[in-house]
């Protein structure tokens, strides 16, 4: 899988409800992310995938730095840090497709 599209993402509307994601240097229809069609939830649908590469840099940070805080905790605080580490770097991996 290649690497995604770079953020900022944002949500642009294309009248009758529905929306696209794309980003600033291609704010069209034809070039975007996504389509997310005249659903009830379709709004929120696409702020939520808008936010995904800030979300993604943020839990790549926080994986850096509860790695860090590991190494510097004692049993068992250093294994529930360390969960929390392995959960970030699991979804981090689901979003890159890895």
């Amino acid at each position: 899988m290649g690497k995604h599209t770079p953020g900022p993402w944002n949500v642009y509307d294309f009248g009758h409800g529905g929306c696209y994601i794309g980003t600033s240097d291609r704010p069209s229809v034809t070039q975007s992310i996504c389509v997310v069609g005249n659903v009830r939830e379709g709004k929120a649908n696409a702020a939520l995938i808008a936010a995904a590469p800030d979300m993604l840099l943020a839990l790549e940070s926080l994986e850096c730095s509860l790695n860090c805080l590991r190494m510097e905790l004692a049993d068992p605080q250093a294994g529930e840090v360390g969960d929390l580490a392995d959960e970030a770097k699991a979804a981090i991996a689901k979003a890159k497709g890895e």
